[in-house]
């Protein structure tokens, strides 16, 4: 039992090192927005409009590379194929869910205001593109 839960733990951890560097950004980004609203701190998400936008923008550039770029990483990384398809459909799950929160949180006033948040790809469009990644064995 103890082999699993180190395990888990370090497939927990490689996955967020691979996200981390590609998208980085918006997940930090996310995890500081989420305590200022826990905190009611909207004064400071209002100055965030900029980092925002930018956070966007970098997105709808990168993220159909950065899938590509994730799948190459992790299957090269892991030739054993059973363990880097998990560990691919982790990072792809968890992305699904980071992009989830940063879309909800643009959702909420002030950050709804944010006139960037309109070029939010669809969270449906990126479920689609990461459905391109599941194994078919």
């Amino acid at each position: 039992e103890t082999f699993r839960e180190q395990l888990k733990t370090r497939s927990e951890e490689f996955v967020s090192l691979i996200l981390e560097n590609y998208f980085g950004h918006m997940i930090q980004w996310s995890k500081d927005a989420e305590r200022k609203l826990d905190a009611g701190d909207l004064e400071s998400l209002r100055a965030e409009e900029r980092r925002v936008t930018n956070i966007i923008m970098e997105f709808n550039r990168d993220w159909k590379k950065s899938l590509d770029n994730i799948n190459a990483e992790i299957l090269s990384s892991f030739p054993n194929l059973k363990l880097g398809t998990s560990l691919l459909q982790q990072c792809l799950t968890t992305l699904v869910q980071y992009y989830h929160r940063f879309s909800r949180l643009l959702s909420v006033a002030p950050l709804s205001q944010i006139q960037a948040t309109s070029q939010l790809i669809n969270i449906h469009q990126l479920m689609v593109e990461v459905k391109k990644y599941k194994p078919n064995f």
